[in-house]
């Protein structure tokens, strides 16, 4: 969206703060295998555990919910070759003169916190807060501290 990207080394840093958990080996050897270019099919659904701050029968459910509700055409279009134009928002965004919360898991292998404190710096007033042990749905994985944080924000 702004032309920030986000390195294999960056989602494997924070993809290994996960080194404790059950499922952490085999959605690790997936992760190397996207990383090596030479992915199967099976090995994007076996990273999705790091997308979650837990990932529990719960999680997986909800996960399962999503999934039927994904239109994959307009997710494909979403990120089609020359559908953004990473410049022109950069542009937008130094001139947006308002405060800006950025909201980001410190788990998040999508958006690290690294690049996520780099995005939030594009905004003149841009704020970031990460939410421990949370993935990439801050707001499913620690609601409690997304809702103290906007109400802090909005207050």
């Amino acid at each position: 969206m702004v032309g920030i990207e986000v390195s294999d080394q960056d989602r494997r840093e924070t993809a290994e703060l996960r080194r404790n958990e059950p499922w952490y080996a085999e959605a690790f050897g997936a992760f190397e295998r996207i990383w090596s270019g030479h992915p199967t099919d099976d090995d994007w659904d076996a990273i999705e555990p790091f997308m979650h701050g837990r990932w529990d029968a719960a999680q997986q459910a909800q996960v399962a919910r999503e999934a039927s509700l994904t239109n994959t055409a307009a997710a494909a279009e979403y990120y089609a070759p020359g559908a953004l134009e990473p410049e022109g928002v950069r542009s937008a965004i130094a001139h947006l003169d308002v405060p800006v919360l950025l909201i980001a898991g410190e788990l998040d292998v999508a958006l690290p916190t690294g690049p996520a404190a780099a995005y939030a710096s594009l905004f003149p007033r841009g704020e970031l807060v990460v939410v421990p042990n949370a993935g990439h749905s801050p707001w499913q994985d620690n609601p409690r501290t997304c809702v103290d944080t906007i109400a802090r924000f909005l207050g």
